[in-house]
């Protein structure tokens, strides 16, 4: 019995895998795409895809032997105040700052202990980073959850010790005085740029070359807190600090205005 309820959670984890690739790819997938992508057999991958036909959440075009998600895939979610937020003005607002800088354009969110990565665009450069959507990454250790984390007003001390208890970070790893003295410097910050090659030895979660600017996004009430950040090699990202961060703050800007016509839930 166990094993066929392991069976059906694995199912269901590789349909939200089929989606998000989706998400980022934006594009008609063939099977053998999304088995490469994903690392499945194309026997599983292929059951998955005609299921999600069936159901009505895929299509398939028969020429091109191509799957696309339908609308009833936007239908589905579309009852949900706030919903369209993300899908336009804050997709928007990346799509923008993608054009401005060619960088790395991450969207993502504050859950609690950790930053959740929901949306990504990549570089058009040809030395980049990249971050694929669906990455969990500690709020202690990451320049957006400082930020999050300060917002929220919970201090560094409070945040390590949660982060301990909960195993997202191992006891004694992380530079304690430092991850205390990020997230104060973040309290009433509503941009923040960070460098790897400024993160004590071994406490940086991405790639040691690095960095990232981040701004926090002024959503709708209720909606779940974001963030907006700009990344490639630390080099590039300090060479061009002011003008990203100046496009970065413009794009936050408009997505502030554009929150206030979204419906209360």
């Amino acid at each position: 019995m166990s094993g066929a309820a392991d069976s059906g959670v694995k199912s269901a984890q590789r349909v939200f895998d089929i989606l998000e690739l989706f998400a980022a790819r934006r594009e008609p997938l063939r099977l053998k795409d999304v088995s490469a992508a994903l690392g499945l057999p194309a026997s599983s991958t292929t059951g998955l895809l005609r299921t999600m036909e069936a159901r009505g959440y895929l299509v398939l075009d028969r020429g091109t032997r191509c799957y696309f998600p339908s609308e009833r895939l936007a239908h589905l979610a579309g009852w949900i105040p706030g919903a369209q937020f993300e899908s336009g003005p804050v997709a928007s607002a990346m799509r923008g700052l993608r054009q401005a800088t060619g960088e790395l354009i991450v969207l993502a969110a504050d859950d609690d202990l950790q930053v959740d990565y929901v949306a990504a665009l990549r570089s058009t450069h040809g030395i980049q980073l990249w971050t694929p959507p669906g990455t969990r990454l500690p709020s202690v250790n990451l320049g957006l959850g400082w930020l999050f984390l300060a917002r929220r007003g919970v201090s560094g001390a409070e945040a390590l010790a949660r982060s301990v208890a909960a195993g997202l970070v191992a006891a004694g790893k992380l530079d304690a005085a430092f991850v205390a003295d990020r997230i104060a410097g973040c309290v009433g910050q509503r941009i923040l740029v960070t460098d790897a090659r400024a993160y004590p030895q071994g406490m940086h979660p991405g790639h040691p070359g690095g960095g990232m600017i981040w701004g926090l996004i002024d959503g709708p009430p209720g909606h779940r807190t974001l963030g907006l950040g700009i990344g490639g090699p630390a080099d590039r990202l300090a060479a061009n600090r002011d003008r990203y961060v100046e496009a970065l703050a413009g794009a936050l800007d408009a997505i502030s205005v554009e929150s206030s016509a979204v419906p209360l839930p």
